[in-house]
């Protein structure tokens, strides 16, 4: 999982573009964590954009307000899915 904080702009692009290509290498999707995101520029997304089908990309929630503004002013909000893992299983009793 990549977990992303704070202002996104071209000092963590090659951060994000490692993150893709190891996922990738590795035929994983990438998961990401950008929950704490407080700005992130067109570039990054457009990275994000690259990778979402070959390794693939998800975010978990709660997406932070900057990236839900600029997904939806680029129309790309439905590109990229919520990853949600998988719920515990109740207990049983024995």
């Amino acid at each position: 999982m990549l977990v992303l904080r704070g202002n996104l702009d071209h000092r963590v692009e090659q951060r994000i573009a490692e993150a893709a290509e190891q996922a990738r290498r590795s035929g994983v999707s990438l998961v990401v964590d950008a929950s704490e995101v407080t700005y992130l520029n067109v570039d990054v997304l457009a990275l994000f954009l690259d990778a979402h089908t070959d390794p693939g990309v998800s975010f978990t929630p709660p997406l932070p307000e900057a990236l839900v503004r600029l997904m939806e002013m680029t129309g790309t909000r439905s590109v990229f899915p919520l990853h949600r893992p998988p719920l515990d299983p109740p207990p049983t009793d024995t």
